[in-house]
């Protein structure tokens, strides 16, 4: 069910179907803090924004941008956060995060949100790949 690089071994747990990704594949981020945190890995193996080529950045941002879009629409997000951090795991990554305007934390990192959370369950998993894959499908 998940996604491996074949290069560095980064997996993608949750990936959803989603067509018209130019060069990325996207999964879904299953912890319960932030509903429908989702995840985009570039296809092929990179580390580093600066390695790629214009083409390739261009398109990756272009899915981001598409897949954030779509998100804030689908949960009603007041701001979708952006990050590329590289510095834990080595394959390019983009978390994408909807914030929420019952957000308890509005103003700080999701990194340095120190509620407790929990992984979701298989059936939130099932609904949140399949509203994911059939908002993304439009």
């Amino acid at each position: 069910m998940a996604w491996n690089c074949d290069d560095c071994g980064f997996e993608l747990w949750y990936p959803i179907a989603v067509s018209g990704l130019e060069v990325t594949r996207l999964g879904l981020y299953a912890e319960d803090k932030f509903p429908g945190r989702v995840i985009l890995a570039l296809n092929t193996h990179a580390e580093n924004l600066d390695l790629l080529d214009d083409e390739t950045l261009c398109a990756m941002w272009r899915d981001a941008a598409r897949v954030g879009g779509v998100l804030r629409n689908l949960v009603n997000a007041v701001r979708v956060n952006y990050a590329v951090l590289g510095n834990a795991v080595a394959h390019l990554h983009v978390h994408i995060i909807p914030r929420l305007e019952t957000d308890p934390l509005p103003t700080r990192s999701p990194w340095v949100d120190d509620r407790d959370s929990a992984l979701l369950n298989e059936e939130e998993i099932v609904h949140w790949r399949e509203m994911l894959g059939r908002a993304l499908a439009r």
